[in-house]
């Protein structure tokens, strides 16, 4: 809650930050500020009384300033001690007259034993030409497959592979943590084309609990964007040729989230998400939020970004794609592509949001490209009242936002179509958006 927004300048910027302290780690866990947030402004006065609560601080929120809604943070630390303090602090960051207030609840600490454990300064090397964890015809429960902290020894990526991360096959898998974990600027190499997690058929029920992802990048080194002049990621996570997540046959796959990119560098040759059907279903992805989300992160693809193939995904809450605090998504070619009746339902959201100074989604071709045999459908609900209409698409920029579309952003818009109910697109707190679409 910030009484700088809407009416002061960029200058007032106040900033809450959680972290995690120990003797020889200081971890940013979660950053909120006035020109990262996406604020709503529909509340009268709001007024805590501390006198009143002592656990409560004196805050009033002035009638028709920002607010947001709650906001889920989590981050998977690997702690160098047993002893440490979990810090919440809010600033005043250009000023020391209009305030800010933040409500915390929930908080949570677990614990999360993966399967592998890779500590700062030390190294791990998977079977050669084979998963490191491989299921088939199984049922099984375990927290998260692998986690890495901090590099390898003499600076080296921590985790070398020759083959997939995990491999099922019509198997049922219960993980409710993250799959994998690269912390503290953890690398990954993988000499495979393979993907990264394979799933041919099965139910799977992956990084269930708030906050997790499937993939879960967290770095520390950042660097000045030439174009945005904001501060992103610049340290890389992976190197790999093949997807992130390929399922197929079938495969039904439940989760919190797949991506989630903070302060990390990340480049793609091949989709984040890869969905392929079986002749007789669709392979489904369903999250509970948004399914790749990029936190001061960098993200480049050649393109498509998601590439479904009689697949569906069902965005149960928030965006499909969500870019905050400077982040940038950079896509060669087209963004999404649909083939043979795959769906994208987002119930609550636009498809894309973009918010705080510097972050950019920048795609070079299409958003979509739709193809096979027809029958391809996007449909999006939300209450986000639009702002304009680009080349036919509903899109809400506020808040000195900027949306640029193209004239064709839809390639064979005879084999698919768009349903929208609110804003296709949302850009806030100058959040770009730019689609080039020739």
């Amino acid at each position: 809650m910030s009484n700088e927004f809407p009416n002061q300048t960029e200058s007032f910027n106040d900033r809450f930050e959680a972290r995690a302290i120990g003797s020889e780690q200081n971890i940013l866990l979660a950053q909120e500020s006035r020109s990262s947030s996406n604020f709503k402004t529909d509340k009268p006065l709001l007024t805590a009384n501390g006198n009143n609560d002592a656990g409560v601080s004196d805050f009033s929120l002035g009638a028709g300033n920002g607010y947001t809604d709650w906001i889920t943070a989590s981050k998977t630390v690997m702690p160098e001690d047993n002893i440490g303090t979990l810090e919440f602090s809010i600033s005043d960051m250009g000023d020391a007259g209009v305030d800010s207030g933040v409500l915390i609840d929930n908080v949570k600490v677990e614990l999360d034993p993966p399967l592998y454990v890779v500590p700062n300064g030390q190294s791990l090397t998977g079977p050669s030409q084979r998963p490191l964890v491989e299921f088939a015809d199984q049922s099984t429960t375990f927290d998260s497959v692998l986690v890495a902290s901090g590099n390898g020894p003499n600076g080296a990526p921590s985790v070398s592979l020759s083959g997939p991360l995990l491999k099922a096959v019509r198997s049922d898998l219960n993980v409710p943590y993250s799959l994998l974990g690269l912390l503290n600027g953890s690398r990954l190499n993988s000499s495979s084309n393979d993907p990264l997690v394979w799933l041919q058929g099965g139910n799977y029920s992956l990084s269930t609990l708030k906050g997790t992802a499937i993939f879960d990048f967290w770095g520390t080194k950042t660097a000045l964007d030439p174009d945005t002049q904001v501060e992103v990621g610049s340290g890389p996570t992976v190197t790999h040729a093949g997807p992130l997540l390929q399922a197929s046959d079938g495969a039904a796959v439940n989760t919190q989230k797949v991506l989630k990119l903070d302060t990390a560098l990340l480049e793609a040759t091949l989709p984040v998400i890869k969905l392929i059907g079986s002749a007789n279903a669709h392979t489904s992805l369903t999250t509970e939020s948004s399914a790749i989300d990029l936190l001061k992160g960098k993200l480049t693809s050649i393109g498509p970004v998601i590439a479904l193939d009689k697949g569906l995904i069902n965005i149960n809450n928030g965006p499909l794609i969500n870019l905050t605090s400077g982040s940038r998504l950079i896509t060669v070619g087209d963004l999404l592509s649909l083939t043979n009746g795959s769906k994208i339902n987002v119930f609550n959201g636009p498809l894309i949001s973009v918010s705080g100074a510097g972050s950019m989604l920048d795609v070079g071709g299409a958003l979509v490209n739709f193809g096979g045999t027809g029958g391809n459908k996007i449909i999006v609900n939300n209450s986000i009242t639009p702002t304009a209409t680009l080349s036919g698409l509903a899109v809400s920029a506020t808040s000195g936002a900027k949306i640029n579309i193209g004239p064709n952003p839809v390639i064979n818009p005879g084999l698919g179509t768009i349903s929208v109910t609110g804003s296709l697109i949302q850009a806030t707190n100058n959040g770009q958006v730019s689609i080039k679409a020739k």
